[in-house]
């Protein structure tokens, strides 16, 4: 690879790391007036006192909470959750280094860390604190969890690699949008890229719509077209 294509790697910013709380909720989210919608918390308005605590290291008491309630957003969809139970998730941006999870570079490479007092005390806590967040738009929400699981930057890390466990890949900064972002060709022949880092940007829409380009960098333009229903 080129010495300027390696520099422009090293010097791309990943976006800050998420911890996300999944649950399984006995609670009939419609019956309860709750919206198929995105719904999030915020207890001021000042933001990027958040992202800037997550790059210190430090969490805050009163994280902006974003609550996806993944069971209005596909009802017939049996394998989101048992009969009578909802799937809710709540997510917030959180400090990726080990040492804010109770765990160092040791215990991470060897994966210890799962099982430590202080990796199970701080995903404890967070949960907590989002839990508490979650119940201003679900009331009495922590008597109605029958399964709960938490994932850190530590989790995103061990099942998909991504840097410093983030899920947003390169981060969407004004330096780093639009052509500064990968596109689907590369320097190295044969090798395409498609993802969260990529010019279309993160997210549902930009991940999907990486992938139709990086499949017509190799099968030929006119599939974009194709695929976006521009021709039968």
């Amino acid at each position: 690879m080129a010495p300027a294509a390696l520099a422009r790697v090293a010097d791309y910013e990943m976006s800050p790391g998420l911890g996300v709380v999944y649950l399984g909720v006995r609670r009939d989210l419609a019956a309860s007036g709750l919206r198929n919608a995105n719904y999030v918390v915020f207890s001021d308005y000042d933001l990027e006192s958040a992202y800037a605590a997550a790059r210190a290291g430090r969490f805050v008491e009163r994280p902006p909470c974003y609550l996806s309630l993944t069971s209005l957003k596909d009802p017939d969809n049996p394998r989101l959750a048992p009969p009578g139970v909802a799937n809710v998730q709540l997510m917030t941006v959180v400090p990726a280094a080990p040492a804010a999870w109770g765990a160092d570079a040791d215990d991470v490479a060897s994966g210890r860390y799962r099982r430590s007092e202080g990796y199970q005390a701080a995903k404890h806590a967070f949960a907590e604190r989002m839990l508490d967040q979650a119940e201003t738009v679900l009331p009495g929400l922590r008597g109605q969890i029958v399964h709960r699981e938490v994932a850190t930057p530590l989790t995103h890390t061990r099942f998909t690699g991504s840097s410093d466990g983030t899920s947003y890949g390169i981060a969407l900064t004004p330096a780093q949008s639009l052509w500064r972002r990968p596109t689907a060709g590369t320097d190295i022949g044969g090798l395409y890229l498609c993802g969260a880092s990529t010019i279309t940007g993160h997210g549902i829409a930009g991940t999907m719509i990486s992938g139709v380009l990086a499949a017509a960098r190799v099968a030929g333009w006119r599939l974009v077209p194709e695929v976006l229903g521009a021709r039968a």
